[in-house]
This record gives C-alpha cells, structure tokens and sequence, in this order.
C-alpha cells in the first residue's frame, strides 16, 4: 500500500495539471477568438471612413489586437516579427522588396499618365490623413512608414495570418484582407472634409475608384510579400517604397513639395 499510495498521488498531481493546462488553453481560445471577432468587426464598421474614426482613436484600433495578441503569446514570429526579421538576410529581403516598391510606384505613375483622372486621388492623400499630420505635406511624406506599420501589424500581421489559420488557404486570406484595407475607403465621402476636396477635383467619381483600387492593389501585393517572407517589415518597405516614390514625384511638379 505504501508504494502505491506515493503512485497515486503522482498521477492525481499529474491530472491536476493537465486539467489547468486545459483551462488555460480553453481561455486562450476564447480570447483568441474573441479579439479575431473584433478585428474583423471593426475592419468592416468601425474604420476610419466608416465609423467616424480617425486620428488617434484609429491609429489604437489597429494597434490593439495584435499587441494584444503579441502580448499573449510572446510569439513576435507570428505577427511577422519574430528573431528572424532582424537579421542581415533579412535586411537583404526587406532592401530587395522596397526596390520592388520603387518601381511598382514609377509603373503606377508610367501607366497613370494615360489616364491623368487616377493621378488626383494621390493629391487627396494628406487631406485623408490630416488628423494626423495637419496642414504639413513634409510631415505626411515622412510618416508614410510608420503609417505603414500600423496597417501592415493589422491587416497583414495579425488579420491575414488569423484568415490563413482558419481558412486554411493563404490565398483567400491575402485577398480578404486586402479586400477589407481596400473597403475602408469605399466611405471616404463620409468625411466631410474629404467630401470637400474631392468635389473639387474634375472627376470625383473616377478619383475616389483610383483610392479604393489603388489601396487593393497595393494592399493585396503586400500580402504575397508577407505570405512569402513571413516578414512584416517587407510588406511594410513596398508599400512605404510605392507611395513615396508617387508622391515624391508627383507632389514637387504640383508645387506642393
């Protein structure tokens, strides 16, 4: 009796932990589907131009969830920014997508040239982002990465990898998260101060397609680079590359630079 009692306490100390485990990983998954529920909420109603909110308040709701997840899981590999991503090799991945950046952005302004109506949607942009950066286009050109980040650690990072786990076809997560970056500016007459501007330009119509198809476009080759290299700072250099380079050539010629 006396060496199966030591016996029979091991395994009951052994069910013990095994039923904590159980309740933590039960609570994690609630959590876990509870923050995917909410990011997908507020990507579809609670946007900028959807919901109202910009600024500050928007700039937290991107942020949130995944350094809410980040915080949870201790998993940075997750969100695309894991040991890996600071490396030289990586370094080298980054340089090589924001060349690609560089020159999906001088295509962009090539093919646009034909059809000068796209190009107004790009003098909109700091009107779009005036919360943030006032009346200063300098200010706007050099927050073009940060704002980048904040995008990217949501609809790549967090959003695009959750739809991979549970779709189970990168695929159709790279294009639904793009598809709801590119909706949160189906709504951009919803801002009245946007309203104002783009009903001065000569096609208001045709610009506010060129911002929803550009942000698509842009949105969804962002999602093969991050797919591809796990790491979010690539995603985050071609889309950084891609819009400077726009702007830093089309503002000067417009004497907004």
């Amino acid at each position: 009796m006396s060496d199966r009692r030591p016996l029979m306490t091991a395994e009951a100390a052994g069910l013990a932990s095994e039923g904590r485990a159980l309740v933590v990983a039960d609570r994690f998954d609630r959590i876990d589907r509870l923050c995917f529920t909410a990011a997908i909420a507020y990507g579809i109603w609670g946007s900028p131009f959807i919901g109202g909110v910009r600024g500050t308040p928007a700039i937290v709701g991107w942020l949130a969830i995944p350094v809410l997840r980040l915080l949870l899981t201790r998993r940075g590999e997750e969100l695309g920014l894991g040991r890996a991503v600071w490396t030289a090799r990586s370094a080298a991945t980054v340089v090589r997508w924001g060349g690609v950046g560089v020159a999906s952005g001088l295509l962009f302004l090539g093919v646009a040239t034909m059809v000068p109506a796209a190009l107004e949607f790009v003098f909109a942009l700091p009107t779009l982002h005036r919360g943030a950066v006032g009346d200063s286009i300098v200010l706007f050109v050099v927050l073009i990465p940060a704002a980048h980040f904040v995008h990217e650690l949501f609809y790549r990072g967090y959003l695009q990898s959750q739809l991979v786990a549970r779709l189970a076809s990168p695929a159709n997560a790279i294009m639904l998260a793009a598809l709801l970056y590119a909706w949160t500016h189906v709504f951009i007459f919803s801002a009245s101060e946007v309203g104002a501007v783009l009903s001065q330009v000569r096609e208001p119509s045709s610009t506010l397609q060129g911002v929803i198809i550009f942000s698509f476009v842009e949105s969804l080759v962002g999602g093969i680079a991050f797919h591809c290299t796990k790491n979010l700072l690539s995603t985050i250099a071609f889309r950084a590359a891609n819009l400077t380079t726009i702007v830093v050539v089309l503002y000067p010629r417009a004497g907004l630079l």
